[in-house]
């Protein structure tokens, strides 16, 4: 009696199976794919036809955005972008990890609040986005603003872009680029 209640106990309570079918480096992502999205967050949380989408809607575009525009960055910001893509993907392992289902609206909402402490703080040994001055905050503008594809991603992406100037006390104009 007392194991079936243990099986029970287990099967209802334990990890959730998606969790436990998640390869292992859904939970130490490398940050040097945009699979990443894909094969695991939105795999545990398949939200792109909810009202909240993020994995595949915004996080794996804009991230493969990055790959097809690597010309436009020099070796040292390049390892910024590596860095901030490394940097989104772990803010996002304790939603793979936590036993509760996470909502949709909550998931974009995590994604979104972690773009500007990661692109200003991306890892110890990667730079801010404020060493690397206007011309890449500039190119990050570039490569992101023609996939807009709604009004509330492109409000949260110039929310992140703003705060980001004010931290790192960027007075950029169009006479930088030059």
């Amino acid at each position: 009696m007392h194991r079936v209640f243990y099986i029970l106990l287990v099967l209802f309570f334990g990890p959730s199976r998606t969790t436990s079918q998640l390869p292992p480096q859904c939970f130490k992502p490398s940050g040097s794919s945009c699979d990443w999205y894909r094969d695991c967050l939105d795999k545990k949380y398949p939200c792109e036809a909810s009202g909240y989408p993020y994995a595949l809607a915004y996080a794996d575009k804009f991230c493969k955005l990055y790959d097809t525009r690597k010309s436009l960055f020099s070796p040292e910001e390049w390892k910024w972008v590596s860095g901030v893509r490394k940097c989104l993907q772990e803010a996002l392992v304790p939603v793979l990890r936590q036993t509760t289902k996470a909502t949709c609206k909550e998931i974009r909402k995590k994604g979104f609040e972690s773009h500007a402490p990661c692109y200003l703080k991306p890892d110890k040994n990667i730079p801010s986005i404020c060493d690397l001055g206007c011309d890449v905050y500039f190119k990050v503008f570039k490569v992101i603003k023609g996939s807009f594809t709604s009004f509330n991603t492109a409000w949260e992406v110039i929310k992140a872009m703003w705060f980001i100037a004010k931290k790192c006390g960027f007075t950029c104009s169009l006479m930088t680029l030059r």
